[in-house]
């Protein structure tokens, strides 16, 4: 397999849509272009998989228009989902100020 490697623009254009923190030096464009072009093999061997003989996750074959589906109400309480927001934030491991901060310095780091 060919390893593919994504247009230096296309890889800046996902940086920031993904709010990635970073100046888009040319070793973090072939970097990510590089790690970002593994990832679009993968899928687009995906498409050689044959499901025709898979459920699908409800049990039947007929397709969920959008009008079926429910309504998103708000949480009721929202002293209480200001007290869960603030929980999980402050019994995260890493954290700068109210952001949780992930571990490693890219997409596929350790």
């Amino acid at each position: 397999m060919s390893q593919k490697i994504l247009d230096p623009q296309i890889v800046v254009n996902i940086a920031w849509l993904s709010r990635i923190n970073a100046k888009p030096s040319l070793e973090f464009l072939e970097k990510f272009g590089k790690e970002l072009g593994t990832v679009l093999e993968y899928v687009e061997q995906l498409k050689e998989v044959d499901i025709s003989s898979v459920d699908s996750l409800l049990g039947s074959s007929r397709i969920i228009t959008i009008d079926e589906l429910a309504e998103d109400e708000p949480y009721p309480d929202q002293e209480e989902m200001a007290r869960i927001r603030q929980n999980i934030i402050d019994n995260f491991p890493q954290k700068q100020g109210n952001l949780l901060v992930l571990p490693g310095s890219g997409i596929f780091d350790n």
